[in-house]
């Protein structure tokens, strides 16, 4: 795999005031700091970093896709209602409107603590009426007590369990680690994947 792409999708509603925010902050700067260590290790010629927050509708927190050796997270705050639909409709947009990279593989990672207040599951199926989007490596991260678990189960790629963490827990990488059995893991039981997360997702085509 000479390029992968991983795009994260954080809620940023007022739910996740406090703690929460804390650690989503701390989580997203031990991903890009694992993700630059496994790019090095496996010799990936390219890996990319973006993350779009969804409250109040949708934005991008970074600068599109950025290169994982250059990113400087920068802390993002809570705030509004929680329009995770929005922040799925955005990941659509852009892979309708941008070209796909030649042997390129996305990963998709998907956090929150709630449920959605806009309609996620019209935005859900158009994601995975997207080619793209429906062969992408989709992992969704479910914070706490309150998140709507189902919703997150209907984002996953096929046989990939939803990460459950508490509310007090660091996730940036549990995202693609595996528990036993295959089993939803937390940050306390984690283990790193055997292939590290940039080896075994599909490439787009």
């Amino acid at each position: 795999m000479k390029h992968a792409r991983v795009l994260f999708v954080l809620d940023l509603s007022a739910s996740m005031t406090g703690m929460k925010m804390h650690l989503l902050n701390s989580s997203m700067r031990t991903a890009v700091d694992t993700l630059r260590l496994e790019a090095s290790t496996i010799g990936t010629a390219e890996v990319w970093f973006g993350a779009i927050g969804f409250s109040t509708g949708a934005r991008w927190l970074t600068d599109g896709f950025e290169r994982v050796t250059t990113v400087q997270w920068t802390d993002v705050h809570a705030g509004g209602p929680t329009d995770m639909g929005s922040g799925i409709d955005l990941v659509t947009q852009y892979l309708e409107t941008t070209a796909p990279v030649t042997e390129t593989s996305l990963l998709i990672v998907l956090a929150t603590d709630g449920q959605a207040t806009d309609d996620y599951p019209s935005a859900l199926r158009r994601l995975l009426a997207n080619p793209r989007g429906c062969r992408a490596k989709r992992v969704a991260v479910c914070i706490g007590y309150d998140a709507d678990a189902n919703a997150l189960e209907l984002f996953t790629s096929p046989n990939t369990p939803v990460v459950y963490v508490r509310e007090s827990d660091e996730w940036g990488t549990s995202a693609w680690g595996h528990g036993d059995e295959g089993q939803p893991v937390s940050p306390t039981t984690w283990k790193p994947s055997p292939k590290g997360p940039l080896q075994g997702i599909a490439p787009l085509v």
